[in-house]
This record gives C-alpha cells, structure tokens and sequence, in this order.
C-alpha cells in the first residue's frame, strides 16, 4: 500500500496534480469503481467519444456515431456471445491471408453464411437465414 501511495504521490507532484501519468508499465491493473467494486475501462477519441469499453464482463465497440455495434459478453446461460449491430460480419483466413468462412449480414440486411477454399474461392450457394424456414428435409425413411 505503502508502494501506490507513493506512486500517486510522485506522479501527482511530476505532472502538478494532473490525472495525466504518461506511460504506465505494470503486472497488473486493478480498475474499480469508489467502493471497490466494478469500475469501467474506456479508450475514447480526442473529442471524448467512447471507441471502446469494458465493464461488467461485457467489451463494446463504438462507432463514430458512438453507437455499440460490436459486443462480446458472457450469455444469460454463461456462455460466450459475440453480438455485431447495424450489419457487419465475421471473417476467418487461413495461414496465407486468404478468406475461408464469413457468417453476417447482406447488403440487403439479410444473414448468410458462406465457405471459401484454399484459394479463397467460393465454395458453397450462400445460405440467407431469413429462408431457412422455408428449406425442409425428408424424414421419410429410406426403402
């Protein structure tokens, strides 16, 4: 404890009680609300506006409008969810860079799901979600 208050104590009398620290390297950092608990981790742009938060397990992105549009949260059954708003999709590559899966949202506001292969081709009819309703399997048992 000792250790912090001393800490505070020089960085406050180096930049004249300012909350400005320059670089900091640590093990570790603890960030907590007044009581103890909680508290909030932002990166904001040089007007204020929040590009990024953490609090409460949740990690958002924001856009220039300052709207969350990228939300990666524990489930209300504990598990993990990533959640993009107004669009927006998730793309995997392979070791050379190049496209394999991409599962979001059509320029017409429609979900789909398509596979590339090696050489980043297209390799499967893009599945929209909005019509999987409307495909259904034969259960009729083979004779």
């Amino acid at each position: 404890m000792l250790i912090i208050g001393s800490f505070f104590l020089i960085t406050g009398a180096k930049y004249g009680g300012s909350t400005h620290f320059g670089d900091i390297i640590a093990n570790s950092i603890t960030i907590t609300d007044k009581n103890g608990f909680g508290g909030v981790f932002k990166v904001v742009d040089k007007d204020g506006n929040t590009l990024l938060s953490i609090k409460n397990g949740n990690i958002n992105i924001f856009n220039e409008e300052n709207v969350s549009i990228v939300d990666i949260s524990p489930g209300t059954r504990g598990e993990g969810k990533v959640s993009l708003r107004n669009g927006g999709k998730i793309n995997t590559f392979n070791e050379n860079g190049l496209k394999t899966t991409s599962i979001g949202e059509n320029s017409f506001g429609e979900g789909l799901v398509s596979t590339f292969n090696v050489n980043s081709k297209l390799t499967s009819i893009p599945v929209l979600f909005d019509c999987i309703e409307m495909i259904t399997l034969d259960s009729s048992p083979i004779a």
